[in-house]
């Protein structure tokens, strides 16, 4: 199994500088070990929803070791995601490292107060149960 970290980046915005384009502001949640193998939209969409996000929200990936506007991918349907997969599986097996490559201008911009709350799951019965536990604290 193929597992990666899904970080997604909520309640910023977009910005450009110098010709490069990334996603500044807001909140940083992260779901660890996510089988890429069996990413689809309605999984993205889920977690969307163990953060707190209802429908109709735009969903976007970044390419790797880009950075103009064009390295944004909007995630729509499971066509979408396997271009996210495909774009993935070509960066891991050219022995890239993500983490050091990627721009961001998240780290320069965030404190702890703004970083939000790591989920880590293997199946979509624990997103089920921390999303009930999300619930019940409400």
């Amino acid at each position: 199994m193929n597992s990666i970290r899904v970080e997604i980046q909520h309640g910023g915005e977009f910005n450009s500088k110098e010709g490069i384009y990334y996603y500044k502001g807001g909140t940083i949640d992260n779901i660890y070990n996510v089988d890429i193998s069996a990413l689809s939209i309605d999984r993205c969409l889920n977690f969307l929803r163990d953060i707190g996000y209802g429908n109709g929200l735009k969903l976007y990936y970044k390419k790797p070791l880009t950075t103009g506007k064009e390295s944004y991918i909007l995630l729509w349907n499971d066509e979408s995601v396997e271009q996210l997969r495909k774009d993935e599986m070509n960066f891991e097996s050219d022995g890239s490292d993500y983490e050091e490559e990627q721009y961001s201008d998240s780290e320069e911009s965030c404190d702890e107060d703004s970083i939000g709350d790591d989920v880590e799951s293997d199946s979509d019965e624990e997103l089920e149960a921390i999303r009930e536990r999300k619930r019940m604290l409400k």
